[in-house]
């Protein structure tokens, strides 16, 4: 059963059907040419006439108190299911295309409006449904048809028409298994500063104009569909000597060839998931779900576009990430995320000046589990926001002892662009530091320069609250990630940390030296501290010190430790603040 909204909802006040008005409902069970049907606020059906029955061709033992989406294809309810819902919230009715599943196979399209009702006796809202059956029209089934498979905006197909025509298509490849079809979806990456820049006049305009460079491209013959927002895909018959990479790179370049829309040139760069049929997938379902995990994948780049093939490795993956997904999950529940403190010192005193707030997961069965397969995953899946709260609060309480102790040490603590732009992250940071009584000026928050690839002015903005609350912004990995020097006289900073693959080589590369060599010179000009990162020999350090880096941390002087270890690490600290077994 296939749905398509057609706008017709009215500000329909719910009809209250008290005992007086049961002989209105029982007056419209008993039409003849409408089909009507009662369900309960669960979409449970309750109440039929004999034309509901004579249509669906379904026995009354057979379908009351069933879901109304028994009569219904399941991708396609879910649509439905939102209007439903918001119809019982609002009180207003609303007209849809429903394409009914028969009892006897027979797929029947027909206009429904569900209005809100109270029945008597009965203070939960229900729904009546009722449809025409049988209008004189002759071209009734084309536009329905029409309604049902068409994308308003761009005139391609949509997802049910993709559906319907993938489902052809394994038809097809049963009957002759010498069929081969190419599938892809894609999307155009940030599309949404478009809109931002441009207006949503401009936006609708180049979808538009990409719909007609896609029947431009592609065959006569291809099924084209735009999927949902900016999405889009393609399913090609193929005729077994085309190459799937050459037949995907003519779409991609067709498409972010740049637009011209109102006067404004726009660049687009997209992701692209590919897969061919039946090689990558047997049925419609695996399909669907394999093709958005190429898509995903090709996502993951963001910075250019890209197009990924379909290979078995990726559901590998994604049973890989749904695993560590469910045990991280319960390592948040048992307290299994531990907090590990990593040693800075100034320089060239060599006096302890702070620590770095490490996250490290301690599985109860497969040990020390490393943060580089974790924390990847707990960003995809916004488990990240719990994590990085747990370390918050815990680096907040550990900073709180040094305090108490006479510590008067910086604890710096990485933040994930993620939790950054995370609605509730100032709150969550307000209330850590009320919680804990930490003070926010002994506090410094690492952040990396992904933030730029999302939006940069709301992150500077929760920045510079930051600042005014105390709290020392600093930005990590300096030097390998995008347009550092372009960006970093907007990011309201106070640190720079040299990313460690500058120091691995130093002082024997001279690249490597000259670029430590002028970003400490540029941190100067700018009034901003550097911390170096990865020292791990004498002589880097020493290199370090001759050029005044402010700061260093590294296995050189202490790898990250366990609070445990801080304790004993502080008992060899003088009061000058350097450790007396050096």
């Amino acid at each position: 059963m296939t749905i398509n909204n057609l706008n017709c909802s009215e500000a329909t006040h719910c009809p209250e059907l008290t005992h007086s008005g049961t002989s209105l409902l029982d007056f419209l069970m008993n039409q003849q040419q409408q089909l009507v049907c009662v369900l309960d606020c669960h979409w449970k059906l309750q109440q039929a006439n004999s034309r509901f029955y004579e249509v669906t061709q379904y026995q009354p033992k057979h379908i009351l108190s069933e879901s109304f989406d028994i009569l219904i294809d399941r991708v396609c309810f879910s649509s439905l299911e939102v209007q439903l819902a918001e119809l019982l919230k609002s009180q207003t009715s609303f007209s849809q295309i429903v394409e009914i599943n028969t009892a006897d196979n027979r797929v029947v399209p027909l206009l429904f409006s569900f209005t809100p009702m109270l029945l008597a006796d009965d203070d939960k809202i229900h729904i009546l449904c009722m449809a025409n059956v049988g209008q004189q029209c002759p071209d009734l089934e084309r536009k329905l048809y029409q309604i049902t498979y068409t994308d308003h905006l761009t005139q391609l197909g949509n997802r049910p028409y993709f559906l319907k025509k993938l489902e052809e298509a394994f038809k097809k490849i049963e009957k002759d298994k010498s069929s081969v079809f190419f599938l892809n979806t894609f999307d155009f990456d940030d599309f949404k500063k478009v809109d931002d820049l441009y207006g949503y006049k401009v936006g609708d305009r180049l979808l538009q104009e990409s719909a007609q460079r896609l029947l431009a491209v592609c065959d006569k013959t291809d099924v084209i569909f735009r999927l949902s927002g900016t999405k889009f895909g393609v399913l090609h018959a193929s005729d077994g000597m085309e190459d799937i990479n050459v037949w995907s790179q003519s779409i991609l370049y067709t498409m972010t060839d740049g637009y011209y829309i109102e006067d404004h040139l726009i660049d687009l760069q997209l992701s692209m998931g590919v897969l061919q049929l039946p090689k990558d997938a047997k049925n419609s379902v695996d399909s669907i779900n394999r093709v958005e995990l190429a898509y995903y994948k090709a996502r993951e780049t963001r910075n250019y576009s890209n197009i990924v093939l379909y290979h078995p490795q990726l559901s590998e993956e994604t049973i890989h990430i749904l695993s560590i997904e469910k045990e991280l999950k319960k390592a948040l529940t048992d307290d299994d995320i531990q907090v590990f403190y990593q040693p800075q010192f100034s320089l060239p005193d060599r006096e302890l000046k702070g620590f770095e707030a490490l996250a490290r997961w301690q599985h109860p069965e497969k040990g020390m589990i490393s943060p580089a397969e974790f924390i990847p995953i707990a960003e995809k899946t916004g488990l990240i926001i719990e994590v990085g709260n747990q370390v918050l609060q815990k680096a907040f309480e550990q900073q709180v002892l040094f305090l108490q102790n006479g510590h008067d040490y910086t604890m710096s603590i990485n933040i994930s662009a993620i939790q950054l732009t995370d609605s509730n992250f100032l709150h969550d940071v307000s209330e850590a530091i009320k919680a804990t009584g930490v003070d926010p000026n002994s506090i410094e928050f690492e952040i990396t320069e992904s933030i730029i690839m999302g939006n940069l002015q709301e992150s500077i903005a929760i920045l510079e609250e930051l600042r005014k609350w105390g709290i020392s912004i600093a930005l990590d990995d300096f030097g390998t990630g995008y347009s550092s020097l372009s960006y970093i006289k907007e990011i309201p900073l106070d640190v720079l940390k040299i990313d460690r693959t500058f120091l691995r080589y130093i002082p024997h590369n001279q690249k490597d030296c000259a670029i430590v060599k002028t970003i400490l010179t540029l941190a100067k000009e700018l009034s901003i501290e550097v911390v170096a990162e990865g020292g791990e020999k004498e002589e880097q350090v020493i290199f370090l010190e001759q050029l005044h880096c402010d700061s260093a941390q590294g296995y050189y002087f202490s790898h990250p430790l366990r609070v445990s270890e801080v304790d004993k690490l502080l008992e060899g600290v003088g009061d000058d603040g350097r450790l007396v077994s050096s």
